[in-house]
């Protein structure tokens, strides 16, 4: 039996464990998939009573855990929210399959450990480039400056020289909470939500329920 995939027939016999399924899979697909629109997700923090939106390159799917992972400047405003308040928003939408999925999930900043380690290396050269940037990212000039050492500004720095951004690199985990699937179609739009419960960071429990549109 294959795994279900989008878009998903539904009818009155449709599981919920389909749509968790079929979105999970999707989701790790993404991550080694350049060109998959759920590979970059717009990301929901807060600020100081305001709500902040940026996109970023889904990195890492643990679909066992329901975990996602990216990666971002340890000096970024993303980075200081996440440590104020680590509630986050995730949308992602893919206009071939016009599917959407909301996730909202507690994030976690890792810098120096085991995980980070591992995504730092795993991490193609091209996107740790931007971590040599000297200042923080949102730092006001004069003209416009890409932040990055002149030495290393037309091309891909080797990996000796990248040990010196490894300080500003973070790895942001995201356990999830809740999924709100929605399917759109001329026939009719389907919704579902779908919620993990968890205990000390482990995945417990799955339910699911359907949702007018």
């Amino acid at each position: 039996m294959h795994d279900p995939d989008f878009p998903i027939n539904v009818n009155l016999e449709t599981a919920l464990q389909d749509i968790d399924l079929a979105c999970w899979q999707r989701l790790q697909t993404a991550v080694h998939d350049p060109g998959a629109a759920w590979r970059l997700p717009c990301v929901a923090t807060h600020s100081s009573g305001d709500c902040r939106l940026r996109t970023v390159v889904l990195r890492g799917v643990d679909k066992c855990l329901r975990r996602l992972v990216f990666h971002t400047d340890l000096r970024s405003g993303k980075a200081a929210d996440i440590q104020q308040n680590p509630d986050v928003s995730l949308l992602f939408y893919d206009p071939t399959i016009a599917v959407q999925i909301v996730i909202q999930g507690m994030a976690t900043v890792h810098t120096n450990q085991e995980l980070a380690d591992q995504l730092w290396l795993e991490s193609a050269p091209a996107s740790l480039k931007m971590y040599l940037g000297p200042l923080p990212p949102g730092s006001v000039r004069l003209r416009p400056d890409c932040n990055q050492p002149e030495s290393v500004r037309s091309r891909i720095p080797e990996r000796t020289e990248l040990n010196l951004g490894r300080s500003n690199f973070a790895a942001i985990v995201i356990d999830v909470r809740t999924m709100d699937w929605l399917q759109l179609s001329r026939d009719g739009n389907y919704r579902a939500c779908l919620t993990y419960q968890r205990e000390a960071g482990e995945l417990l429990t799955f339910e699911g329920a359907w949702l007018t549109p």
